[in-house]
């Protein structure tokens, strides 16, 4: 789903990776 959202998320995929679990387990 984020490779969809971001096409050229190659070098972005560990920036956005650790921001989904931050807020997720936060508000959980």
């Amino acid at each position: 789903v984020i490779r969809s959202l971001f096409p050229d998320a190659s070098k972005q995929e560990p920036l956005v990776i650790e921001n989904v679990p931050d807020p997720l387990a936060g508000e959980q």
